[in-house]
């Protein structure tokens, strides 16, 4: 019981009459220090075999003189269902209508059953004698261990018969022949308490735990000689095998001398040959005019650093001027290592038979429309669409900026822009956004993308495709933790 309430009375437990279907268990007169009231509580335990539906009580009460005051006429304990060997009614209080009650006495008890009733009066109930601990009978904890082991686990008491009911060794009183708490038979719980066949059944006990214990310690013994007569024959084995090791080291070191003069000087040739290879397919890829391949070549290659600049320093003017001379007609992006290129209002990369394979596509006509890994969207309008330059590149992912403008009578009336999500082996796609504010594009430090526009941000996750968050701003951690590796322009 909590702090909040304090106890002025407590009836008898366990008060019972031969033949009844309920135990009153626990009868406590509270007082609730909070707001003075006067409380009655009430346990009661079916021993019926026959559900309770409802029980109705009425309480005489009195002052601490004893003198009878306003009690509770009828209280009643409704819409139950209690089965044998289930405890009910203590969460119910009791309110008495005269806080100078400081004591109780049932007055009438009224079991309600499906079909029909039973009645007894308080003055009819009496206490059941409290069940003794088996410590009081057997002194070894052995003895008590095996009664356990016999009978129930749960077994501390001495089990007894009470007229019409008896106490299981758990300690619940029962009207049947199995006990409600730890489901065993009154007779298993009766037979097992017989001291002869307790030592009879302790002495068997013992005697096996002895001969496993025996044996146990056998094995164990038999285990540690082996593990100590495997340890030496490893240690025998190893000092062999150490000998052993010892002239081998000897032996590859006189070949090993020799060996490494002869490598030295197939080194020093095959350097030479491959060298040689080298500079023959980089000069054949500057003469195909396959700069790309060339400056990968070089960098691949074991000539000279200053043999390695000569060649950059040659090819680097011829890569520009092939690449960048006119970047709004033609571009290259290099995303992790595919080459992805924009021509026009394409983008497009080269399988390895070089044919052009359209990954997104975007025209100035009344009929727009996009070719994304095989599927074409069309829709009729006015927009003049064009491909912005701003982009990166994160796990599959190119994210890109597509400017459009809306025309009336050839003049423009908004300007805006598309952030697209593409997914260049699948073609998916997916507009993150459509506004006038984006700048750009910045890799946070987890991997995700931010879209940075002057009022708010978005986060996009190219591991699952779609948008994390939209949210103002980012969190002053989120900000000293992004990577500005964007390659936007």
């Amino acid at each position: 019981m909590n702090e909040r309430f304090e106890t002025l009375y407590k009836l008898d437990e366990n008060l019972y009459n031969s033949g009844s279907p309920v135990i009153l268990s626990v009868g406590l007169l509270l007082k609730d220090k909070k707001t003075g009231s006067i409380i009655t509580q009430l346990k009661f335990l079916s021993i019926s075999e026959i559900p309770i539906k409802a029980l109705k009580i009425s309480i005489n009460a009195y002052d601490v003189s004893g003198k009878q005051v306003e009690g509770i006429e009828e209280y009643q304990y409704l819409d139950l269902s209690v089965k044998n060997g289930e405890y009910f009614g203590f969460n119910k209080a009791i309110i008495m209508p005269n806080n100078v009650t400081r004591s109780i006495r049932i007055q009438d008890i009224l079991v309600v059953f499906e079909q029909g009733t039973y009645e007894l009066t308080g003055s009819d109930l009496f206490p059941l004698d409290k069940p003794k601990n088996l410590l009081t009978e057997f002194s070894e904890p052995d003895m008590i261990k095996q009664y356990q082991i016999d009978a129930s686990t749960q077994g501390e008491y001495i089990p007894k018969s009470i007229g019409d009911l008896w106490i299981c060794a758990c300690g619940k009183p029962n009207s049947t022949d199995v006990c409600s708490a730890c489901h065993t038979t009154k007779e298993k719980i009766f037979d097992a308490y017989n001291p002869n066949i307790l030592k009879e059944h302790l002495g068997m006990r013992l005697e096996k735990e002895k001969i496993e214990k025996e044996r146990k310690a056998e094995l164990e013994a038999i285990a540690k000689k082996q593990k100590e007569e495997k340890e030496k024959l490893e240690a025998t084995q190893k000092a062999r095998e150490e000998a052993e090791r010892k002239k081998r080291i000897k032996r590859y070191l006189i070949i090993g001398c020799v060996a490494i003069a002869v490598i030295i000087a197939i080194f020093g040739i095959n350097l030479s040959i491959e060298r040689q290879n080298s500079i023959e397919d980089i000069e054949k890829y500057i003469s195909e005019m396959k700069y790309e391949h060339a400056f990968d070549r070089i960098n691949q290659s074991n000539l000279s650093a200053s043999q390695k600049r000569a060649y950059i320093e040659k090819i680097q003017p011829k890569m520009v001027e092939q690449y960048n001379d006119t970047p709004e007609k033609y571009q290259v992006l290099n995303v992790d290592g595919l080459l992805v290129y924009k021509n026009d209002n394409v983008i497009y990369y080269l399988d390895e038979n070089g044919k052009q394979i359209d990954i997104y596509r975007c025209r100035e006509d009344n009929a727009q429309y996009r070719n994304l890994g095989g599927g074409v969207k069309y829709w009729i309008g006015g927009e003049r669409i064009q491909l912005g330059f701003d982009y990166i590149y994160a796990n599959g992912y190119i994210l890109f900026i597509e400017y459009g403008e809306e025309h009336n009578n050839d003049e423009i009336k908004t300007t805006y822009k598309y952030i697209r999500a593409l997914n260049i082996e699948t073609g998916f796609w997916e507009t993150l956004d459509y506004n006038t504010h984006s700048t750009c594009f910045k890799k946070l430090y987890d991997g995700r993308i931010l879209l940075d526009h002057y009022y708010s941000d978005t986060v996009f996750n190219p591991y699952t495709g779609k948008v994390d968050e939209k949210r103002d701003w980012l969190t002053e951690e989120e900000r000293n933790n992004i990577i500005y590796d964007t390659d936007s322009k």
